[in-house]
């Protein structure tokens, strides 16, 4: 932002010398302000300088800029596809688990069923 600020302060200070040459401001400004001279430096300052130099200055820095958000983009995917493999293994699981649970009702409604018919105690609660 500073930048913008130099290149507005720079563009101001031709502005007495064209005010000058129009007629409007005449003794207001001092001598060096509104010199031809000042008016040709500060307008091969913005025509040369500033556009040969800094243009491909602000070029390298969005290249920098893009460069990071697509590492930063892919470390994200990375990571996201990741965590949704962790979530798959994890559903893998629960869905493991369920069977277990299901089949270890199975053994105890058998356990029971065969005690029953044995003829021993009867238990308190059934399993359903």
């Amino acid at each position: 932002m500073w930048t913008a600020y130099v290149f507005g302060l720079l563009a101001l200070m031709s502005l007495p010398a064209i005010l000058e040459q129009i007629g409007i401001g005449k003794g207001i400004f001092p001598g060096w302000m509104d010199s031809a001279s000042l008016v040709a430096l500060i307008a091969w300052l913005s025509s040369n300088f500033l556009q040969l130099v800094l243009l491909p200055i602000i070029m390298v820095g969005q290249d920098l800029i893009s460069q990071s958000h697509q590492k930063s983009h892919e470390h994200h995917t990375k990571h996201a596809s990741k965590l949704d493999q962790l979530l798959k293994d994890v559903e893998e699981l629960k869905a493991l688990q369920q069977k277990e649970i299901e089949w270890i009702g199975v053994l105890l409604r058998s356990e029971i069923a065969r005690r029953e018919r044995e003829g021993g105690a009867q238990p308190k609660r059934r399993l359903s």
